[in-house]
């Protein structure tokens, strides 16, 4: 499906599982979702550039990356794994990115054409409006690594007196658990006849003969006629 420049398909829920943006068998940039880059000099940059849907900052402030894990308050038996009583929580990022409508270098971006309108701060608002809104997973480009699966989770900006905006950006990478399946057999087996039934035994008709039914009068031989 043809997408416009401002325009962000609704994601299926294959494509929000997946564990990574994969890149292969795709047309358009569109196809392979969106990339925020934090820094030119990561070993994903040029990638990300000619593969994703790619946005940049004229100048990044700061990036932030918060990793925590919970630990159970509890008392851990001796003897067992300690890590199973440790949960580690989803990577947590902030970035701080300006955009201006004066710039010195455009980076080859979604927005690059933007400057020659004007409409930068307004182009990029737009986007990240439309990334936080469609919950759609992407790539983040750091100076030191990518991450996949990361969310817009907050976004704050400020206008600037030159014609600048600050953007202050929260993300959250999703951690994803891959499901197995197996498949079971059922075998039939005879059922056990002797359990909740009764149990046939052959009887002796011998002593069954000598055996008086109850109730029956016993004569005594003195009292014959």
């Amino acid at each position: 499906m043809a997408m416009g420049p401002l325009t962000i398909g609704r994601p299926t829920e294959a494509k929000i599982n997946s564990t990574s943006n994969d890149s292969n068998g795709r047309t358009t940039k569109g196809g392979n979702g969106f990339a925020i880059i934090t820094s030119n000099l990561g070993s994903g940059a040029n990638a990300a550039y000619n593969d994703y849907q790619a946005l940049s900052f004229d100048s990044v402030e700061s990036t932030k990356v918060s990793r925590n894990a919970d630990v159970t308050s509890y008392a851990v038996e001796s003897g067992s794994e300690v890590s199973d009583h440790v949960q580690i929580r989803n990577n947590k990022f902030t970035l701080q990115g300006r955009i201006s409508e004066t710039v010195l270098k455009l980076n080859p971006d979604m927005i690059k054409n933007a400057g020659i309108n004007g409409n930068r701060r307004m182009l990029m608002l737009e986007y990240l409006n439309q990334l936080m809104d469609s919950r759609q997973p992407f790539l983040l480009v750091t100076e030191l690594k990518n991450y996949d699966n990361v969310v817009l989770v907050g976004m704050s900006y400020e206008e600037e007196a030159s014609e600048s905006l600050l953007f202050t950006l929260d993300f959250e990478q999703i951690r994803l658990v891959s499901k197995a399946t197996t498949s079971a057999i059922a075998v039939k087996t005879a059922p056990n006849k002797s359990v909740g039934g009764q149990v046939k035994m052959q009887v002796n008709t011998t002593e069954q003969k000598n055996q008086k039914s109850p109730g029956q009068d016993v004569v005594t031989p003195v009292f014959k006629q």
